[in-house]
């Protein structure tokens, strides 16, 4: 089933590449579940040019991103603006900036999800880059769990909110690693 999702994302990103009618981006992220550290790490590839007229309108300014290093802390409070994860209790889970690195038009933001102590089974993720600029943006987000089973999201202006399947039982409380009773 997950080869087919992403045969069916290549087929999308592959047509939609010899479309000129209208003006789309599609980004890519990678989502890697951390289950002992309790984070979900994030890498996410955007169109640098596309990026760049976002932030642009978003801090009313020109941007640079090639030319400015400063840009990392700008970038974060974007993201932080356009991205939130919450749990099934509508509680919102914070961002770690990591950083950034430009590619030949393109750039990769990293964050890492901070995830509770308490058990989860799932998580809303709210996606909203890009989309005050792009109406035909889309987000493909492919995350792996601890168990390194695949999930793939697709997030659309229409359907930029999505459900994350993420099974992680509560952190143990004893942190000096003996073993419990034996019953």
């Amino acid at each position: 089933m997950e080869k087919a999702t992403r045969l069916w994302a290549l087929l999308i990103f592959g047509a939609f590449s010899f479309l000129q009618a209208h003006h789309f981006s599609v980004s890519l992220a990678e989502m890697e579940l951390n289950s002992q550290e309790r984070k979900l790490e994030v890498a996410l590839k955007l169109n640098a040019y596309d990026l760049e007229r976002a932030l642009k309108a978003f801090y009313k300014r020109p941007r640079d991103l090639e030319k400015e290093e400063k840009n990392s802390l700008e970038l974060f409070r974007y993201l932080e603006k356009r991205i939130s994860f919450q749990t099934s209790a509508q509680k919102k889970l914070p961002l770690k900036w990591v950083g950034h690195e430009l590619e030949k038009g393109t750039i990769w933001l990293y964050f890492v999800v901070v995830l509770p102590k308490q058990s989860l089974k799932e998580i809303q993720i709210q996606n909203q880059v890009l989309f005050e600029l792009e109406s035909e943006q889309i987000h493909l987000w492919n995350f792996t769990s601890a168990e390194k089973k695949k999930q793939t999201l697709c997030f659309l202006r229409e359907k930029y909110s999505q459900k994350l399947a993420l099974i992680l039982p509560e952190k143990s409380k004893d942190k000096t690693g003996s073993k419990g009773k034996s019953s």
